[in-house]
């Protein structure tokens, strides 16, 4: 059985432990954090999107992670935190993001379908108003996941699109290709207006959500 879970880091060790694994599976996850944002004055994490994603990245090569793709800020083998042996880091935009996604998925096509995936995203969360062909939200507004290169809303326009956001919808059809190729997927947004990220009537409504119902979602936007 595969499936696709959001929740918190609390319950992750569970599922993600040497004996829920084949021999042969591989472990793969990917690290967002972003806590600066030169284009949105007055938004900064400070330290702590970083610190956490420290924390991430010991707490998964404890765990047998292999494959781990990090994309953050000041982060480098210069690092007294950071040694030469951890992953490559990659700037936290919102092209390098949407990049890390395929690469990932292209990744998992070569495997045997009894992989695991962990997806952490830390930083600005915030919502704008859905576009004219979005499928229904409540309220009629998107989630969004801000990238470093996030820009300002509109002048004059409270609700509308943040530059280079990440939007609901940019997450989900990663999310339904990767649900094909992986024996188990966790999720967890680490920001705010997290909780329909992914959104679909389906996955607000029943959890886990099985691979063989992903298939059948519609997130045309």
């Amino acid at each position: 059985m595969r499936a696709l879970l959001f929740g918190g880091a609390l319950a992750i060790a569970a599922g993600l432990t040497p004996s829920a694994q084949s021999a042969t599976a591989v472990r793969h996850a990917l690290l967002v954090a972003v806590q600066g944002y030169d284009n949105l004055p007055g938004v900064s994490l400070f330290d702590g999107p970083r610190n956490s994603l420290l924390l991430w990245n010991d707490f998964l090569h404890a765990r047998g992670f292999s494959d781990v793709s990090v994309l953050a800020e000041g982060m480098s083998a210069s690092d007294v935190k950071w040694t030469r042996n951890d992953p490559h880091v990659a700037a936290p935009t919102r092209v390098n993001i949407q990049r890390a996604f395929f690469e990932l998925e292209n990744r998992l096509a070569k495997s045997h379908g009894d992989d695991t995936v962990l997806i952490v995203l830390i930083g600005h969360g915030s919502q704008q108003r859905a576009a004219p062909n979005d499928p229904p939200k409540p309220f009629n507004l998107d989630e969004v996941f801000l990238p470093m290169d996030a820009g300002p809303r509109p002048k004059n326009d409270p609700e509308g699109p943040f530059a280079n956001a990440l939007v609901d919808h940019d997450i989900a059809p990663h999310l339904k290709t990767m649900s094909r190729r992986a024996r188990f997927i966790w999720l967890i947004f680490d920001s705010c207006h997290s909780d329909t990220m992914t959104y679909d009537a389906l996955l607000l409504h029943r959890k886990p959500v099985l691979s063989t119902e992903m298939g059948a979602l519609n997130y045309a936007a």
